[in-house]
């Protein structure tokens, strides 16, 4: 049985509000995410771990439990902020943006 789990640890002085994050995984070496999962309503408090499972895990405490939470040794898992779908050429601006299925807001 598969137990894919990540961990996101906080050690910034503060608590820090996952809502502009998403965690995206890369299937198989794609250049685009399969998965976008996102981290809406939640924090982490300072000096404290956010726990994400794909499913209940036998002695582990999830923070969330999502069966989108899928992946093996050749995928990349990424930690991305401000995540916006792809509005597809023209894009919002009436420009083409070139992005597949994934662009980012600009500079923070």
């Amino acid at each position: 049985m598969d137990y894919d789990a990540i961990e996101i640890y906080n050690n910034m002085g503060q608590e820090v509000d996952l809502s502009p994050f998403s965690i995206q995984i890369y299937n198989n070496g794609s250049e685009t995410p399969s998965v976008n999962i996102p981290l809406n309503d939640y924090t982490i408090q300072n000096n404290s771990t956010f726990v994400i499972t794909r499913r209940t895990t036998p002695g582990v405490t999830a923070d969330l439990v999502t069966s989108s939470l899928s992946f093996t040794g050749d995928d990349a898992v990424a930690l991305v902020r401000d995540y916006q779908a792809d509005p597809g050429d023209p894009g919002t601006d009436g420009q083409a943006d070139g992005a597949t299925g994934l662009a980012y807001a600009g500079p923070l």
